[in-house]
This record gives structure tokens, sequence and C-alpha cells, in this order.
């Protein structure tokens, strides 16, 4: 990791683990993380440097799509790509600019507490929406919350979101979320292969002119990158399929032993029927049976006791029989 000093106790680790994200990656590069910074923030002045960082410690493990921009003493700016709508996204831009903000405002206690105007750089959140869905121009933190918070003292956090149809005219972020979302395409054409999906997504960027520049640069990465997808879904696919056929054979194996207990229940069911025909006390039969008095004394009132009481070729001692089995 490569950690430099930013102004006014901001620290910028560069995290360029191209596997993490294409967006992080992309746009840590100086020379498009300037365009990113101005095509969010059009009213950056000019000479002002733009460092980027990931904002990171703050989260669950996992990808890392965030991205924080900071433009000296004037701005800092945080974005996360999403290819899915996600409506927690201005909690957790949040959550990124204050791991950002804590050292700034450590640094500036001080003033703080002496009621010094501390000018505080201001922070501005964006969401670069890459899939293909609706999605709202702008979120908001209060949409999250319960009830009507009270507009006069409640925290609020307002996320503009950028997507297909609102990016700016020939920008990098433009760019990008078209690379997103012709990489989706080709990935659905190639049916999984490799070979076909990189020629697809090769040819159709250079055909649009699509983020020419960094791909040439980065190409065998950005490949290993969606290698490792390709990779990750054959085996999220094979371990549906392992839970679907385990799920079948629990079930099986469940039914068989349904039908199992329900065969040995009719079983103690007959026996019961026929040591009452006998002549046996139902208590008795309720014990041998293992089957309750209730039980018992149903079957005694029902017909089939009857039946075999009127049928003198069935009306014979099974008693000794009926106790082998239950032994």
């Amino acid at each position: 990791m490569d950690t430099k000093e930013g102004d006014r106790g901001i620290k910028a680790p560069i995290r360029r683990n191209l596997k993490d994200s294409i967006f992080s990656d992309l746009f840590s590069e100086e020379w498009y993380a300037d365009d990113l910074a101005r095509e969010l923030f059009p009213g950056l002045p000019e000479g002002i440097h733009v460092k980027a960082t990931n904002a990171g410690g703050v989260m669950a493990p996992g990808p890392i799509h965030d991205l924080v921009l900071i433009a000296g003493n004037y701005a800092i700016i945080a974005a996360e790509a999403q290819s899915t709508r996600n409506p927690n996204m201005p909690m957790r831009i949040l959550a990124y600019e204050f791991d950002v903000l804590e050292p700034l405002l450590r640094g500036m206690r001080a003033k703080m507490l002496r009621g010094v105007n501390a000018q505080m750089p201001m922070v501005l959140s964006f969401v670069i929406y890459t899939g293909t869905e609706e999605v709202p121009d702008v979120m908001r933190l209060t949409d999250s919350m319960p009830g009507r918070p009270p507009k006069d003292c409640v925290m609020e956090l307002s996320v503009k979101v950028i997507h297909a149809r609102n990016a700016p005219a020939g920008s990098k972020v433009g760019e990008y979320i078209e690379f997103c979302q012709i990489a989706d395409r080709c990935r659905r054409e190639s049916g999984g292969d490799m070979e076909l999906y990189a020629h697809c997504l090769r040819k159709v960027c250079e055909k649009a002119d699509i983020l020419q520049e960094y791909l040439r640069v980065k190409w065998v990465e950005v490949m290993g990158y969606y290698e490792d997808i390709f990779n990750q879904d054959v085996a999220d696919e094979a371990m549906r399929l392992d839970a679907r056929e385990e799920g079948r054979e629990e079930g099986l194996a469940e039914g068989i032993e349904k039908g199992m207990e329900k065969g040995m229940e009719k079983g103690r069911a007959e026996v019961a029927v026929r040591l009452l025909a006998d002549g046996m006390d139902p208590e008795k039969v309720a014990q041998f049976t293992d089957l309750s008095i209730e039980e018992v004394m149903n079957l005694k009132a029902s017909n089939r006791v009857r039946f075999i009481l009127a049928d003198s070729n069935q009306n014979r001692p099974i008693r000794g029989q009926a106790l082998r089995w239950l032994e």
C-alpha cells in the first residue's frame, strides 16, 4: 500500500488491486482522477491537485468499489460504483466519508474548541450507477429513517446518482458506465466462453472508443478481473446445484422416513384391531402397540373390529402372533 500524507491530516492510501474494482483502479490513475473530480464537481477551481484514496475499514470486507477524491483543502468527493439498486448507499457513503474526515476533524479540534471558523472542505457524495434499471437522480439519508424526520435538526446526506441518462456527454465517468454495460452484454452473449467474451469486449470498446488509453495499459489485468468473476460464477452455480441435489436427497430421505412411520402406525393399528377383536383389554392393547388409549378406543368403536368379529374365518387367536411381532 502506497500511503501519502494528505492536506490537513488527511491520509490517502492508494490501493491499486484491480481485482478489487476496475472503478477504483481506473479513477485512482492520476490522469483520470482529476477528470472525474471535475466531471462530478464542475465548480472545482483550476490548479487544485486531486488525490485519490479508497475509504476502508468502516464497512464489511468485500470488493472495494468506493473512491474518495481529495481536492486539496477545498473538497472531498466520495463516489461508489454500483451495478444494482441499493437504497442504503447514503448510509454507506456516510461511513466512507467519516473514514476520511476523522483524521481531518482531529486536526481541527483546537480551532473547533476555540470557536474559530475551521473552514471544513466541501463534502460531496455520488453513486456511479452502471445498471439499466430506473434509478432516482438523488438519494437521501433521511429516506432510510423511520417516519418523517424534522427538517430543521436531523442529519441529512444527499447523494447524487450518475447513470447512463444523466452522465456528462463525452465524460470519463460516462465512458466507464458504458464500458460496464458493454461488459455485461458481452458476458451474457459469450455464454461463459472467456475467449469469446474478451474478443467481444475488445472489439465493441474499440469501435465505440471507450476507455482506450486505460484498456491498452491494463488489458491483461482487466481480463484477469473478469476471469475471476467467471470462475466465481461457475463455483456459485456448482454450489447451487449441490445444494439443490442435497435438498432433493434430504427430501427423499424424509419421504422414506415418513412412509416408514406411516407404515408402522398402520401396522400397529392393524395389530390393535385384531387384539381388540380377540378380547384383549384396551389398556393392555395400548401398552403392547404403543398407541394412546384414545386411539385404541377409537379403533374399538370402529367397524374394523366388528367386521373381524363377524367373520368366523378371521376370528381366531392371534395374541401370541401379535406379541411376537411386538418383540
